[in-house]
């Protein structure tokens, strides 16, 4: 049997062999969260937003009862709200997020947002303890084959073991950089495993708290930023955690991993066009590093004590930008490690940075502050009064033409840079909502590119600059699109997912297919 959870209320319970299914209609009126069946198959729990838990008889097709506990009144030290699957919730809310049934199926453990533990006394239908002392929603628990140890791990990334029979904590296991979202034991007891929004799965000794081992396949976090090496035989990934690995085109193998940077931001990370260098926030401090050396770059930028919501550095490597919260954008010169500029866009809200290819223009933008291109030589703005916010900016190779999506329309606008000014120039027809935060200009500047979401699938969609008409789209991620970048000499595009992928892709083949379709 497969039991199905529908929001509000319905359940579904399936017939595996046979395909047909049994829907459980009793409208609570609350959101269904979390589920779990005992390994009998005899019951099922159902976790609810309101901190109650409803047991069903699987076979009779009936609710049991209802088991009420989790309240959302706990009030730790945690008072910080929690991240669980991008919801922002308080410590007080009582939402059953996790449930989990002891082998015998006589004992069930919860976990809620409320940051506690509860285990139940199933055959009683009462509560058999109560465990605080997560500082995180409680996102997955499991008892061990024995039932004498629970574990619970939290969306602060700690693991946490009880002695069920003592009702007391054993253990604190740290070690993830991420929520955990999965615990289990092995048959024997001797291994605990635990799946993370890291992207490891990590294996511990329950009884004396060590790690055993880790398992990962790559990427370990969010692709924020790729850039292709001049010779065009590497390409670099950074991710969210500043971690940064280096793969070879020719094997599309990893060749190596720059671990050096601790990022604190996923906001504040970028990768040189070159892949020689990575910068980015960790802690409140600027990093910059070499990534051929493992060396980092001292300077100025070290001496900023506020958070960086945005980084970005010049083509040829010579110029550090940085988006500094409340007090505006400071400009850096890399060799002599000496402050620039100061310009003048002070908006307390992120922004996004990008210098033009020819590395004399700067452009700061985001949907609540508005969109400024500076002239790097003169330190003067040259946008428009006109020009509205911007969901992503791009600069043509040639820095002559600046693609806007403006965030009020969501509408693509190109305007021309002359020496006399920016001056608008088309609009390009958009549905409402299709673009993030990017936009990228072909080598040759005839196609303009651009994340593209319709309903849960994820797109690259390819515009043609002189007629706005659609010309093809690229589908293969499964998350939103964070990152775009083409090789030097053109012929592969690259795009870096909050999946933790990067996928190449052809792109002669994909202008052969775009003409034969136009």
């Amino acid at each position: 049997t497969l039991v199905s959870l529908v929001m509000m209320g319905q359940v579904i319970l399936w017939d595996v062999k046979t395909g047909s299914n049994t829907l459980l209609d009793f409208r609570s009126g609350h959101l269904n969260k979390s589920s779990a069946i005992s390994q009998n198959g005899t019951t099922f729990a159902i976790g609810e937003d309101d901190g109650k838990i409803n047991l069903w008889d699987l076979k009779e097709r009936k609710k049991i009862t209802t088991l009420k506990g989790h309240s959302g009144l706990f009030k730790g030290d945690g008072l910080i709200p929690s991240v669980v699957s991008g919801i922002f919730k308080s410590p007080h809310d009582p939402t059953i997020w996790s449930l989990a049934f002891s082998t015998n199926g006589k004992m069930l453990a919860s976990g809620s947002l409320d940051q506690t533990v509860q285990v139940w006394d199933i055959m009683k239908s009462r509560k058999h303890a109560t465990f605080k002392g997560h500082k995180g929603a409680v996102s997955a628990v499991a008892f061990s084959k024995d039932g004498n140890t629970l574990a619970s791990g939290d969306a602060n990334n700690v693991i946490k073991l009880w002695d069920l029979k003592t009702k007391r904590k054993r253990g604190t296991l740290i070690e993830h950089t991420n929520g955990i979202h999965a615990l289990t034991f092995s048959p024997d007891g001797k291994r605990l495993a635990s799946g993370s929004d890291d992207g490891t799965i990590r294996f511990w000794n329950p009884e004396t708290g060590r790690k055993i081992s880790t398992f990962t396949t790559g990427h370990i976090e969010s692709v924020e930023s790729v850039a292709f090496s001049n010779n065009n035989s590497t390409l670099a990934s950074a991710t969210s955690n500043g971690t940064v690995h280096v793969w070879s085109l020719k094997s599309k193998e990893k060749i190596n991993t720059f671990t050096n940077a601790q990022s604190d931001s996923n906001n504040a990370i970028v990768l040189s066009s070159d892949a020689k260098l990575l910068a980015c926030q960790g802690g409140n401090a600027i990093q910059l590093w070499n990534i051929a050396t493992n060396d980092e770059i001292i300077g100025h930028w070290q001496n900023i004590n506020d958070t960086t919501n945005a980084l970005a550095i010049s083509p040829d490597n010579t110029m550090l930008a940085a988006s500094i919260e409340g007090k505006g954008i400071s400009l850096w010169n890399v060799p002599n490690k000496l402050l620039i500029a100061d310009f003048n866009a002070k908006e307390p809200f992120s922004r996004s940075l990008i210098f033009s290819p020819n590395k004399k223009l700067l452009a700061t933008y985001g949907i609540h502050v508005q969109t400024q291109i500076w002239n790097v030589v003169t330190q003067e703005k040259i946008s428009p009064p006109q020009i509205s916010r911007s969901i992503a900016i791009a600069f043509s190779p040639d820095s002559t033409i600046i693609a806007q999506i403006n965030h009020h329309e969501q509408e693509v606008v190109l305007w021309d840079v002359t020496p006399t000014g920016m001056y608008r120039r088309i609009s390009l027809p958009n549905r409402k909502g299709d673009f993030n935060s990017i936009l990228l200009f072909s080598p040759d500047a005839i196609i303009l590119l651009g994340p593209d979401m319709f309903g849960w699938d994820i797109r690259i969609i390819l515009w043609d600059v002189e007629t706005g008409k659609r010309l093809e789209t690229l589908s293969g991620h499964t998350e939103r699109i964070t990152t775009l970048g083409f090789s030097h000499d053109g012929k592969i595009l690259a795009s870096g997912s909050r999946d933790g992928t990067v996928l190449l892709w052809d792109w002669e083949k994909i202008i052969t297919t775009a003409k034969e379709n136009k």
